[in-house]
């Protein structure tokens, strides 16, 4: 399903610890690349297309540091879609998959949620309220 001008866009940040942010995808292509440069916090990113209408972006170095810290969560929810390649390290950034001219899309809210119940697997549940005994 392609997105129209009018339909709010996104993308899903996702930490190594699992913890995420959503993030307003931009319409401008140079936007993109400084928000993508700035969420996952590199100056060279690479990204894995998992299905026609999902992408995974990650810092195209980072599995080359000293210790690299593993995205457990991005790559748990790769595998959920796809097959993971590897295992990827630091921030991982979730998009929609590209339109017709090569253009990256964002995520739909939809797809967004969903994601966010998968990622909710592979994390420690959110804890009941306490009552008093």
């Amino acid at each position: 399903m392609s997105q129209t001008r009018t339909e709010p866009a996104f993308a899903l940040l996702i930490r190594p610890g699992g913890t995420f942010r959503l993030v307003d995808w931009p319409s401008n292509p140079a936007d993109r690349q400084h928000l993508l440069r700035a969420t996952i916090d590199c100056d060279r990113y690479d990204v894995a297309d998992i299905t026609t209408d999902l992408s995974l972006w990650i810092d195209d170095e980072g599995a080359m540091v000293e210790s690299p810290e593993i995205n457990l969560p991005a790559t748990a929810i790769f595998a959920r879609y796809g097959t993971p390649h590897q295992f990827y390290c630091g921030n991982a950034l979730f998009t929609g998959g590209t339109d017709s001219e090569g253009e990256t899309l964002g995520l739909t809210k939809d797809k967004v949620l969903e994601l966010i119940e998968v990622l909710m697997e592979f994390s420690n549940p959110i804890p009941f309220q306490r009552t008093k005994s």
